[in-house]
């Protein structure tokens, strides 16, 4: 590096030597004290101990084929999984699961979404059945599984006991009985589980909506459904991502309920991938073809949260704003009353409000007037822009003749 080089490395810029403060915050971004590897380090040890050195044993167990017998382990590779995925009962068992996880989430989101636009409303003892609902979801899941099969007993049964006084015994069947009707009395147990966590979650959406979206529609003519499909729901949309990952998450893992109330059974009707895993690892001692297939399930449900996390991230921005709040340079909301519409600000809350209105006339709606007092004072300078006469007009008409 020459003399001249090293002179123009070390002389601070114009902007610098005005702001010395930013230059001395420039040169503090990107470097990490010591101290802080040294603070997290005891906190990264206890996880790394507590869930890095499990898994990765368990992956080196899934790689073998081991005698408890004989105590000994015999490397295969990829052995394992290639059996797995050839077996027949991994694919049934697989089928059985995408089932459970498809009415697991369905149920839990329509239940959920159902209690949380109750709980929305204002009636006497709101604030206790709030606590209440929660009951079911703070429950373990043994204790639902053992809950849920007295009642689905079969001649001692709570349900078959209701049947009964209400003068429909013929009614009355061994609910577990039957493989499929046991697989969706399973998944409906899991729903009354899960509906609670759902419903909380949706609720702290609801709470956070302004009022004047609804306000603007109703003065629009929009009804209760059209409303919803136009302003609920599309608000509702991050929560409703993140609580589709966490319910096809809890779903695919389930196993306390099933270990309690069927323990895979009628047959084979309710064996899904977490109980086949479990049956090959302690009731037939396989523990490396156990712990394969339990790694195809643990795929699965990773690759789904991190493609459902991305499109929740990409649904932020078209959310609306409220009346009356700022918006920033980049188009996000921010704190405090709203701008004029000088400056940067203009753009970003006129295009939020373009792409809210787009999409209430997708729906069928009037365009809703609820865009940001930055928008809106934008809108009106631009149309009294488009009608204002020209004050050069009549300068530029007598100036043509003789430009001719």
């Amino acid at each position: 590096m020459s003399a001249l080089q090293a002179l123009d490395k070390a002389r601070p810029s114009s902007a610098d030597a005005k702001h010395p403060a930013n230059a001395n915050r420039r040169q503090r971004i990107g470097r990490v004290p010591l101290f802080a590897y040294l603070a997290v380090a005891p906190t990264l040890l206890i996880v790394i101990a507590v869930v890095g050195l499990p898994l990765a044993y368990s992956f080196y167990l899934s790689l073998n084929r081991t005698n408890p017998i004989t105590k000994r382990w015999i490397f295969v590779g990829l052995d394992n999984y290639a059996g797995v995925l050839g077996n027949g009962e991994f694919w049934g068992a697989f089928g059985r699961t995408a089932y459970f996880a498809a009415f697991s989430l369905i149920g839990t989101t329509l239940l959920g979404m159902a209690m949380a636009l109750l709980l929305n409303e204002r009636f006497a003892g709101r604030g206790f059945l709030r606590s209440v609902i929660l009951v079911p979801w703070a429950m373990a899941p043994v204790s639902v599984g053992v809950l849920w099969s007295f009642i689905y007993a079969g001649n001692y049964g709570a349900l078959t006991g209701l049947l009964n006084d209400l003068g429909l015994g013929n009614w009355a069947l061994p609910w577990l009985g039957d493989g499929f009707r046991a697989l969706n009395l399973v998944a409906l147990t899991n729903v009354w589980s899960q509906a609670p966590l759902t419903a909380l979650m949706l609720l702290a959406g609801l709470q956070s909506m302004p009022a004047s979206l609804h306000k603007a529609a109703m003065l629009d003519g929009a009804g209760p459904f059209a409303r919803f499909l136009a302003i609920t729901l599309p608000w509702l949309k991050p929560s409703l991502l993140f609580i589709s990952i966490i319910a096809t998450i809890n779903s695919l893992m389930a196993f306390d309920i099933l270990w309690i109330m069927t323990r895979g059974g009628p047959g084979a009707a309710t064996t899904v991938v977490s109980w086949l895993g479990y049956l090959y690892s302690f009731q037939f001692l396989r523990f490396g073809e156990g712990a394969s297939i339990l790694y195809c399930l643990f795929r699965r449900p990773r690759s789904k949260a991190v493609a459902q996390s991305d499109c929740r991230g990409a649904s932020r921005d078209i959310r609306p704003v409220a009346c009356g709040q700022r918006i920033d340079a980049s188009g996000a909301a921010a704190d405090g009353p709203a701008a004029g519409a000088s400056g940067e600000n203009a753009a970003p809350a006129r295009g939020l409000a373009d792409a809210f209105e787009k999409r209430i006339r997708a729906r069928g709606l009037c365009a809703v007037p609820v865009v940001s007092a930055a928008g809106s004072r934008a809108r009106s300078d631009e149309r009294h822009a488009r009608h204002r006469p020209d004050p050069h007009a009549a300068y530029h008409e007598a100036e043509q003749p003789h430009a001719r």
